[in-house]
């Protein structure tokens, strides 16, 4: 309470006096031990207002007595010793002769006195000696203003001779203690955040006013002399900061806080001591220091930037006081603002001092006034609202644009210290003029985003030759694609379907110009690095728009055009000779190229309206046809990219079918090689020696998968009958070689099963695309020549000879693979087990392996037999069809009427059978005829007479369903199993 304290003070003040008068270190060191400790420990916790007080009329009575060496021998050994331990330093810190003097020599009258004191105000805990109660940061705070006191009496200062009898007593003292507090400093700031916030807090100030007072302190041990100097302490401040800016955020924001801590205490360059072998240190000097400035001006913390702003004043040595002279003139930069708000931003300008100029003799200006202007900007951004930032934003840009763009050698002449401070070069003044960017981009205010990205995309790059490929390519493919993702830029984006802004447009401009200094070999490395953003960053529907269309800019300008429109892009396309103008680069840089536009494709097609899907796969596709033909990368990779495309996009009447075929038809057909290499390849197939060759639903997927997209590449090749000879004649030869063998070692029939059907499929989308299209004007002769005459009719008569030659092989082929389903299984089989580590996805077959092989193959063969036979009939119906179609109608009566199976291998394998039925029937139903009900009432007949029902499709259906649950019920079937043949059903 408050007597408690009065009280206190009024005793300690009491034997202050008594000890100013008395002046013997006894009654000194008697004093630290018994009464100045202990009441320390009493009343660090308690109130840090008396412990500064009582602490005070201490240390004022050492000042008064000049007995310095008294603290050296008791309270200072004392708070040192427990953190050396602590932090294991004991070798770095002095050795104080401590010194536990006993009760001699003491007057009496000040024994009663300090016996009082201790009785009625001292916690009797804190009386044991060899038992050290203080925290770490109390300790710290101690040992600082016991420095303070010793600075303050200016004792210890270091002559320019240095005296080493005297540097033993009073004058070394200073000097040895301000040495250990450097080294625990330095040693706490690598430590966790609890000990670097007592060094900042405590220790550093303390320290950073030291050598701001004194440049150099004598340290002084039993044997040697040593010279503590503040050039050697801030190298050791900046090598512990550099170690924080490597770790998290709450090291950097330390290290920042030291940074500033040590500046606001003295120059950033230290002077060379006569008769010293050290080096200046030059903060300055050093670019990671520069670097680390950037970063924390950008910086997501307000603390962090304001830091960073201060810590660059404090180099600069620029006071923020300091404002911008104004420069008259008879010119203007730009355009006048003629509106009243432009008018209002004007008026601004010229009541901040915004300096105007323009004069080409007025840019040639100095470091310091674009230190200035940049300051200026940047403070800006970050305290005023966006109408000061718009009337001062294009004066000051376009004054620093304007510097940049200076002769280099008039810039030397007037700024001899350009590198030291660094904006002398252009491109250290773009290295700052991108931190203004970036910080703009990403403002809390979105007008003042908007602002920033306004002026940096209407900047005349024309007026600057040269300068706008000193834009990093770090923030090209960082902070302005992410800023350009930023819906504020784009207003009226999507109304009445017009998928652009002026931003967009703007932005698109800028890549153009950009791409166009590149070096060849960067061309398509940057294209590469620009798409990978899609990987990392999600955009939004303008910001996807604008990325796209950035990124066809940029193969625009990689071929020296301007930004060209839609149409401008088709006709270029289409040339003939854009091969001969096509980058040279790497095979595998142009894969890469084509797997990042195959991803960006594939996030389009999350947007739910065609137009704008659309938009973005022709930007991206007429990319890629500007800076590669079709053949710079592997036929798998074309594929994979290909197949990205929407069909409806490339087929017959699609919006990009002419440009997709002239690309993939450059370079006199190249890509018919690789295509015939494919069909042969995909057939063919070696297995290792002794290997018994399966495989599974997953790998036939991907086999189906794989085919389709060769037969869409194919069809968009091929335009005349000699380019499909060697396809035909290839699936030709094959035929008997598959269908007549059983075993087979090298060849994979399901392969070329789904190699055939892959070509159906094609086919039926062209004839589906064919019979609806209407065409435009301007494509009517296409269509004329490419489907009704000589162009692609061939392949439908062509491949429809081949299929009726096939058919009779593919009915006696699946005849023999269907087989499988009714054979007797065996009673005991090992099943597979259920498939682990994977959500989701289909359940696993359980049959073994071979079975699992046999069922699949023949699942296959009779789905594209139903496939062929339904193609077919759209062209004649004739023996061969008639014969395919009672075959499959006989085949599902077959399995609907199987018995039931009892084994649980049995029930798998009526699986497969109904899963070859359910394809079956799809295609039968689709082309249903006279003859097809004459084949249900044949395959049911028996049941109709016992029914006496004359209704055979309902008798079918009843049987079919019947038999189905008869499956699910008593087949021994997994929950899992059971669902998927519920699901055909």
């Amino acid at each position: 309470d408050g007597e408690w304290r009065n009280s206190v003070v009024a005793y300690f003040s009491a034997l202050c006096y008594l000890l100013k008068k008395s002046g013997t270190s006894s009654h000194m060191h008697l004093f630290v031990w018994e009464v100045l400790i202990p009441l320390l420990k009493s009343v660090s916790m308690r109130d840090c207002s008396l412990f500064g007080e009582v602490t005070s009329l201490f240390l004022d009575v050492i000042i008064q007595t000049n007995n310095w060496e008294v603290l050296g021998a008791t309270i200072v050994p004392y708070l040192f010793k427990p953190i050396a331990s602590l932090f294991g330093i004991e070798d770095l810190i002095y050795q104080w002769n401590e010194n536990f003097t006993d009760k001699v020599c003491v007057d009496e009258l000040f024994d009663d006195y300090q016996s009082k004191l201790n009785g009625r105000y001292i916690w009797q805990d804190s009386l044991r000696f060899g038992q050290h109660d203080f925290s770490l940061s109390v300790s710290c705070n101690l040992l600082t203003l016991i420095l303070n006191a010793a600075l303050l009496s200016k004792i210890g200062v270091v002559d320019s001779v240095l005296n080493f009898e005297d540097a033993c007593g009073t004058k070394g003292f200073v000097g040895n203690l301000l040495w250990d507090l450097s080294n625990l400093a330095i040693e706490m700031l690598s430590q966790g955040i609890e000990y670097r916030a007592a060094a900042i807090r405590y220790l550093l100030p303390s320290i950073c006013k030291a050598f701001a007072s004194h440049c150099n302190f004598d340290v002084v041990t039993a044997d040697k002399k040593q010279l503590l100097t503040r050039m050697g302490f801030h190298m050791k401040i900046w090598n512990c900061c550099k170690i924080l800016f490597s770790l998290g955020s709450s090291e950097r924001k330390d290290a920042y806080d030291v940074l500033s801590l040590c500046l606001s205490f003295s120059f950033a360059a230290d002077e060379v001591v006569n008769g010293s072998s050290d080096l200046d240190f030059d903060l300055k000097a050093d670019l990671d220091f520069w670097n680390e400035i950037r970063r924390g001006l950008l910086d997501k913390e307000s603390l962090v930037r304001k830091q960073s702003v201060h810590i660059l004043r404090k180099t600069l040595n620029l006071s923020k006081q300091q404002i911008l002279n104004e420069v008259s003139g008879d010119g203007c930069f730009g355009p006048r603002m003629m509106d009243k708000k432009g008018r209002w931003a004007d008026e601004e300008a010229r009541s901040l001092g915004v300096g105007k100029i323009f004069k080409q003799s007025d840019l040639n200006l100095g470091g310091q006034y674009r230190w200035e202007s940049f300051l200026f900007l940047y403070e800006m951004l970050e305290e005023y609202g966006s109408h000061l930032v718009e009337a001062a934003w294009n004066h000051q840009m376009m004054l620093l644009l304007h510097s940049a763009f200076t002769s280099e050698d008039l810039v030397l002449s007037l700024d001899k210290n350009h590198n030291q401070h660094h904006m002398g070069t252009a491109i250290q003044i773009f290295e700052w003029l991108i931190v203004l960017w970036e910080r703009g981009f990403c403002h809390g205010n979105p007008q003042v985003r908007s602002l920033i990205m306004n002026s940096f995309l209407t900047i005349n790059w024309e007026d600057f030759e040269g300068c706008e490929k000193l834009v990093s390519k770090d923030f090209i493919l960082g902070p302005l694609i992410f800023g350009l993702n930023d819906p504020v830029h784009h207003s009226g984006f999507g109304l009445k379907e017009n998928y652009t802004s002026s931003t967009i447009e703007a932005a698109a401009t800028f890549f153009c110009k950009y791409a166009s200094f590149m070096e060849e070999s960067e061309r398509i490395p940057f294209l590469v690095s620009l798409s990978s953003i899609a990987k990392v960053h999600s955009f939004g529907r303008a910001g996807l728009m604008c990325f796209v269309k950035c990124i066809s800019s940029v193969a625009c300008g990689f071929q020296k055009h301007e930004n060209l429109g839609l149409e401008q892009f088709r006709r270029l396309i289409s040339d003939e000779s854009i091969a001969a103008h096509l980058t040279t680069s790497s095979a595998n840089d142009k894969a890469d190229l084509l797997d990042v536009f195959r991803f960006i494709l594939e996030c389009s097609r999350q947007h739910f309206n065609p137009r704008y899907r659309y938009q973005v796969c022709e930007r991206i596709f007429l990319a890629a046809s500007l800076l590669m033909d079709a053949t710079d990368v592997t036929l798998e990779t074309l594929l994979h990219f290909v197949s990205i495309l929407l069909h409806e996009y490339t087929g017959y009447g699609g919006l990009l079918g002419t440009a997709v075929k002239a690309w993939l038809r450059g370079s006199n057909f190249k890509l018919l090689n690789p295509i015939k290499e494919f069909t042969l390849n995909f057939i063919h197939h070696q297995p290792p020696n002794g290997y018994n060759f399966t495989y599974d639903d997953e790998e036939l997927n991907a086999w189906q998968s794989e085919a389709r997209r060769w037969a869409r590449v194919l069809f968009l090749v091929v335009n005349s009958r000699e380019h499909m000879d060697p396809i035909l004649k290839i699936i030709q030869g094959y035929c008997s070689k598959i269908f007549r063998q059983k075993n087979h070692i090298e060849l994979v029939p399901v392969k070329f099963l789904i190699l055939v059907s892959s070509l159906i499929e094609e086919l039926e989308f062209i004839q589906e695309n064919t019979s609806d299209w209407k065409l435009r004007e301007s494509e009517s002769h296409e269509m004329v020549d490419g489907m009704k005459s000589s162009g692609n009719l061939f392949v439908f008569d062509w491949f429809k000879e081949l299929i009726f030659l096939l058919m009779e092989e593919l009915m006696s082929f699946s005849e023999l693979s269907s087989s499988i389903f009714w054979m007797e299984m065996p009673q005991r089989v090992i099943l597979p087990d259920s498939v682990r580590g994977k959500l989701g996805g289909p359940s696993q077959r359980r049959l073994p392996s071979s079975l699992h092989t046999s069922a699949l193959e023949a699942m296959t063969s009779i789905k594209i037999l139903a496939s062929v036979w339904r193609w077919c009939v759209h062209f004649t119906v004739n023996v061969q069809t008639n014969s395919a179609q009672t075959f499959l109608w006989k085949l599902c009566w077959k399995i609907i009427k199987t018995a039931p199976p009892t084994l649980e291998v049995e029930a798998e394998m009526r699986i497969a059978a109904y899963e070859a039925c359910a394809h079956a029937l799809q295609r039968l139903v689709s082309a249903f005829s006279p003859l097809s009900l004459d084949l249900v009432v044949d395959g049911n007949s028996s049941l109709l007479v016992q029914t006496g029902v004359d209704a055979p499709c309902d008798t079918f259906i009843t049987a079919f369903m019947h038999n189905i649950d008869e499956v699910i019920d008593g087949g021994g079937l997994a929950r899992s199993r059971q669902a998927i043949l519920m699901n055909w059903k």
